[in-house]
């Protein structure tokens, strides 16, 4: 986060009941570093050489807007 450049990026969506994530801590949650590691074991991942834009971020947001009409 907040780095230019190259790097590599969660950008996965995921399918969990709630109960389990009800038990664990706002302050301390973390999906990658906890949960799937705890409750998935090892988990798998493809890694895309490209282009990402973060639609998080107001500017990235706008220049998507630009990129993709």
């Amino acid at each position: 986060k907040g780095v230019n450049g190259r790097a590599v990026i969660n950008s996965g969506t995921y399918l969990i009941k709630k109960s389990p994530l009800i038990k664990m801590s706002v302050n301390t949650f973390s999906l990658e570093e906890i949960y799937i590691p705890s409750k998935l074991g090892v988990v798998k991942v493809h890694l895309f050489e490209g282009d990402f834009i973060d639609i998080g971020i107001p500017e990235d947001y706008q220049l998507a807007c630009e990129y993709f009409s």
